[in-house]
């Protein structure tokens, strides 16, 4: 019976198109398929209708429509019918090239509201949960290939997107227009601020920030004075527009207002700059939520007024904010003799937080405090902060405490190294040689900076101490040092993981990968080079038989399976070894490379 449909219907030719159009998007499989093997048995008669039928409402009715036109060999053209064959196919790309003409057929691609609610929950069939995921993901396709079309072109067909009834198409048109951001879209915009969605307002407010124009200040304060809508307070600060003062100050002083808001106007006042907004800023920064402390420190930082600084360093004495000493350093010299003072607070982070910011203000009067608060032996953040400031005063204190000892020392003293590199000055280097031996990482690095000529033989012998390996190696680049064929030339291409190199170099090499292939400490990734390496070279039947025997020796770590037991931490910076939980201590146990013999 259906082939007799079928064939009736074949004999009909074009009339027949549009219901076995219908009949190909729904039914059993076997009526879909039938109904498009007679429209691609008709073939020229079905093209028109079929891509009419690219834009159809339906889904499904586009998906059928792109494929009966693809076995007919239909060339997409550069216009929406086009651009519709290619959403209907997946192809965002394609979209992306045609342009302007492919917004409505991607906007199609949006899923509705009830899609979107059907994709989330179990209270429907197997079936119609998984197809409404992957309605929602061809969406999330669709709506990047959107993001990327910023054709002026397109600003129309987005204008008329903002009265569409699906609230994600009505959204992303207006991102999308922000994106563009051409003055014709900021009467549509505004009117979009009343739109019933909260998301339509937020991004009609954002692409209202992002085109800048002047006509959206009144109702962007509207919107703000509701204490509704967050994106318009950001908004106002992107427009940068002095008659939002005023408003945004009342809103800031409001504390029955939502907060979120309120923080987007104090960032929004910093971002005008306008020094009325400084007592109320002044205000917020002292109150105990910390995402106001925040905003309203880095607003005070823009608008860079010296009045600030008293409360700011009240705020570091007693929160330590980042966002205070980031706004300290922002309005500069009035603020240094303050922050000398806090480098004796009873707070220790306060002293650091001080530090930092003299480090980055960079002025010559903070060099004698921070030279007492090296000297005491606890202060790394004041170590650093000489090196950046770079007066050759403080080369000889830092020397000193090179060999600083007490609580956090360590710290001191790597500090220290780092801060004499950045100095420069040849004094330090037989000292900074001297604290090489002592297993201080960060002086390979300043002898690297320094360049002074005598530390390439100290380097070198840091190549052997895997530990310091990696930075002697950088050092000794800066320095000019070519690789030679021995030991240090092995351990410096360890370094770098060129393993070939070190196979090249054969027997000198062996002693340098056993170094790292033992060591905990370093990335796994490179113990295994290290393993491959060895077991390339034994392999190679180069080795003389006391180097084959430490190699050997090592068989069992280099085959055995790499596992994760509780033993110690892994430091992400220099392992890409993990436990299940990152914070978990663990011990490496194992490479897991082949050995064979």
């Amino acid at each position: 019976l259906r082939e007799a449909a079928a064939r009736a219907l074949i004999q009909m030719g074009a009339p027949a198109v549009v219901p076995l159009i219908a009949a190909a998007s729904s039914g059993e499989q076997r009526v879909r398929a039938s109904a498009a093997g007679a429209l691609i048995f008709i073939g020229v008669p079905s093209v028109e209708p079929l891509v009419g039928a690219l834009q159809d409402d339906a889904w499904p009715v586009r998906k059928v429509a792109a494929a009966v036109l693809e076995k007919l060999r239909w060339q997409p053209d550069k216009g929406a019918a086009g651009a519709a064959f290619w959403a209907a196919k997946g192809a965002w790309d394609k979209c992306v090239e045609i342009g302007a003409p492919a917004v409505g057929p991607l906007l199609a691609w949006l899923p509705d509201d009830r899609t979107r609610r059907v994709a989330s929950t179990n209270a429907v069939t197997e079936r119609e949960r998984t197809e409404a995921k992957a309605l929602v993901q061809m969406g999330a396709l669709a709506a990047d290939a959107l993001t990327k079309i910023s054709d002026v072109r397109a600003v129309e067909p987005l204008i008329t997107a903002l009265e569409d009834q699906s609230l994600y198409v009505r959204k992303a048109a207006a991102e999308l227009l922000g994106q563009i951001s051409d003055a014709r879209a900021v009467e549509p915009l505004i009117a979009a601020l009343k739109d019933a969605d909260q998301w339509v307002r937020e991004a009609a407010a954002n692409a209202l920030g992002q085109i800048g124009d002047a006509r959206a200040v009144d109702p962007l304060i509207a919107a703000v004075l509701k204490g509704i809508n967050l994106a318009a307070a950001s908004a106002l600060g992107q427009i940068g527009d002095p008659r939002a003062v005023e408003p945004l100050m009342a809103v800031l002083a409001n504390k029955e207002t939502y907060g979120g808001i309120r923080i987007a106007a104090a960032s929004a006042l910093g971002q005008i700059g306008d020094a009325r907004a400084l007592d109320p800023l002044m205000v917020a920064v002292i109150e105990s939520d910390k995402d106001m402390r925040q905003a309203a420190a880095s607003a005070l930082g823009k608008i860079g007024d010296a009045r600030a600084v008293e409360t700011l360093i009240f705020v570091v004495g007693v929160h330590f904010d980042k966002a205070a000493v980031a706004a300290l350093v922002q309005i500069g010299s009035p603020a240094v003799e303050p922050l000398i003072s806090l480098l004796t607070d009873r707070e220790w982070d306060a002293q650091k937080a001080a530090a930092n910011a003299l480090g980055q203000i960079g002025d010559a009067r903070a060099v004698d405090p921070l030279i007492a608060a090296v000297l005491k032996g606890r202060n790394w953040e004041a170590a650093t902060a000489l090196g950046q400031i770079g007066d050759p005063r403080a080369v000889e204190p830092l020397i000193t405490a090179l060999e600083a000892v007490g609580p956090a020392s360590q710290w001191v003293r790597q500090a220290a190294a780092s801060a004499l590199g950045q100095i420069g000055d040849a004094r330090a280097v037989e000292p900074l040689i001297a604290a090489l031996k002592h297993y201080n990482q960060d002086a390979a690095s300043a002898l690297g900076q320094i360049g002074d000529a005598r530390a390439v033989e100290p380097l070198l012998a840091a190549l052997q101490r895997v530990f310091q390996v990696e930075q002697a190696a950088s050092a000794l680049d800066k320095l000019g040092w070519s690789p030679d064929r021995g030991a240090a030339g092995a351990a410096y291409w360890a370094a770098k993981g060129q393993w070939d190199r070190c196979i090249e170099i054969g027997a000198p090499a062996v002693v340098p990968l056993i170094n790292i292939l033992c060591d905990h400490s370093s990335a796994v990734s490179a113990r295994r080079g290290a393993a491959q390496g060895l077991v390339a070279m034994f392999q190679s039947g180069k080795l003389d038989r006391a180097h084959q025997l430490l190699v050997l020796e090592r068989r069992e770590l280099i085959t055995s399976k790499h596992e994760d037991k509780s033993q110690h931490h892994d430091y992400t910076e220099s392992s890409d070894c993990r436990s299940r939980v990152d914070s978990q201590t663990h011990t490496d146990q194992g490479i897991g490379v082949e050995f064979p013999i």
